[in-house]
């Protein structure tokens, strides 16, 4: 899969097309900064759960991340930490085995992207690169880390979101056709699930529930 083009939408705008692809669990590489002491600075782009988007003034994205042991976070809560940026990437079933490279635990140095094959491109918002073959990568400040025990709730700030061009059916009304994004989401274990197969149910307005018991009690 050859780098997209994308369009792209800034700040609370944002919130609107990412109802689209708004989701719990979906399946997400992380890019970030990583330069500790005298290594050279890096690349990381690991595998993590995003968990769900919360708001939209402003724009939130929710990720769960652990901890390698008592007191030793992982690497991807200490980076975020010291360089409040990070890019969410999501990952479509085309990308699914590349993604399952980047979950390799890798030692410090390892970019896990170029292990992957997967090309970075520059972000416009943050100093982190995302994912070029991404169809939604997501420009993020750090807002907030909630400790829960040894895991961690990292809230953040949605600057920019770039989106796969042929997945925007109206930009001016960021209407997403989210079957074009091809998503998967991570299931139990090893486990994994395609987005592709949904269905919808309206909301029931409260006087058409009212009227619907009422027809029923007559009956």
């Amino acid at each position: 899969m050859g780098v997209a083009d994308a369009v792209r939408f800034q700040g609370n705008v944002a919130a609107r097309a990412i109802q689209a692809f708004a989701g719990d669990r979906i399946a997400a590489a992380h890019c970030l900064d990583h330069h500790a002491g005298s290594q050279r600075r890096h690349q990381r782009c690991p595998v993590f759960l995003l968990q769900s988007f919360f708001g939209s003034d402003p724009a939130t994205v929710g990720v769960g991340i652990g901890s390698k042991g008592p007191g030793e976070p992982k690497d991807t809560r200490a980076n975020i930490r010291a360089n409040e940026q990070f890019v969410v990437n999501l990952v479509p079933f085309a990308l699914a085995q590349e993604m399952r490279v980047t979950s390799i635990a890798f030692p410090r140095g390892v970019e896990e992207a170029k292990e992957a094959g997967l090309s970075l491109a520059p972000s416009q918002r943050v100093g982190v690169p995302r994912i070029a073959q991404a169809p939604v990568s997501m420009e993020c400040t750090l807002m907030q880390e909630v400790l829960l025990g040894g895991f961690s709730l990292v809230l953040g700030r949605i600057l920019l979101v770039h989106v796969r061009d042929e997945a925007v059916r109206d930009r001016g009304r960021q209407h997403i056709d989210a079957n074009k994004l091809d998503l998967i989401g991570r299931m139990e274990g090893a486990w994994y699930t395609k987005t592709t197969d949904r269905f919808e149910m309206p909301p029931i307005a409260l006087d058409d529930w009212k009227a619907r018991t009422a027809i029923d009690a007559v009956s």
